[in-house]
């Protein structure tokens, strides 16, 4: 399984889902990450990007995410799970998921997302 450290600001934490019966519970954050600016004439090169990054059972109470983790600085190693699915068209599609491996909070980031220099 592939991991990766997403570096970005804490834009949403969801409320706890339970999934199974009830035999499991999930809670998604949603993780800002601004687009490239070139260093050079700071003109924006690059998208910005919302990642969904899913906590499952142990990992929602290990690291209890709330409201307070919400505009905050975030390093997040992920699992990255790949599959691909049949679409309407009768063509394949492909689905990236992430799955929180560890996360690190740090400073409070403001609200200016288009001014966070990574």
């Amino acid at each position: 399984m592939a991991t990766t450290t997403l570096k970005g600001i804490v834009k949403h934490v969801l409320p706890i889902e339970t999934y199974g019966d009830g035999a499991g519970r999930k809670q998604t954050i949603v993780v800002f990450i601004p687009g490239y600016v070139d260093q050079w004439t700071g003109e924006k090169k690059g998208a910005d990007e919302e990642w969904g990054i899913d906590l499952f059972n142990k990992n929602i109470d290990e690291y209890k995410l709330g409201r307070d983790a919400v505009d905050r600085k975030v390093e997040a190693e992920v699992y990255l799970k790949g599959r691909s699915y049949d679409r309407a068209d009768g063509k394949k599609g492909y689905s990236i998921g992430a799955t929180l491996k560890s996360i690190r909070l740090l400073e409070h980031a403001g609200t200016n997302f288009d001014d966070i220099p990574f």
